[in-house]
């Protein structure tokens, strides 16, 4: 997410990244990070720069669309082999063309302060920016219903029964409307 801002705030596939994987981490969870917290953001950076999307979308009974794309079109991490030692990280992050063109059409802007408050879970993280699309893009003549066996479809497959998701689903909301 913070990546994606950035990219659309400074119309740049290129980020500026600060010069410590300390300094970067701070500025993006907004707090001084422990060193186990940096080594999470390290493993999960390096899985972001290795990623791929895979996306098909089947139209018809005789037609289906698959979209391949990386994120991360260059990226370094170097770790160091002495844990006390500072790590100097790149001076900037480079999303790929494809990526960074599709961010461009259809980023969609997400509040600071709600990704924030919603950190906590990532389940509650994915329902927002969902929303987030979705209200971005409705017709407001044509309000939709959604049922809450699709957003289980969506962001509960591992619930087996219904109510169990949906009561916790409104935990997050009260999480959130709390903070």
């Amino acid at each position: 997410m913070h990546l994606n801002a950035e990219a659309i705030l400074n119309q740049s596939p290129e980020s500026e990244v600060e010069d410590s994987m300390t300094a970067f981490v701070k500025r993006v969870l907004k707090y001084e990070p422990n060193g186990r917290e940096i080594n999470r953001m390290k493993d999960q950076l390096a899985r972001l720069a290795a990623s791929d999307i895979h996306l098909a979308t089947k139209f018809s009974q005789d037609k289906t669309f698959q979209v391949q794309a990386h994120i991360v079109s260059a990226f370094d991490l170097w770790f160091s082999k002495d844990e006390k030692q500072r790590v100097l990280w790149p001076s900037t992050v480079r999303l790929s063309d494809d990526y960074f063109n599709s961010l461009k059409k259809h980023a969609v802007p997400l509040h600071e302060k709600a990704i924030e408050a919603l950190s906590h879970s990532a389940m509650a993280l994915d329902i927002y920016c969902w929303i987030a699309q979705r209200l971005f893009r409705v017709d407001p003549h044509r309000p939709q219903f959604i049922t809450w066996k699709a957003i289980k479809d969506q962001f509960g497959p591992n619930y087996k029964v219904l109510k169990y998701f949906r009561r916790d689903f409104l935990k997050l909301r009260d999480l959130s409307n709390s903070s």
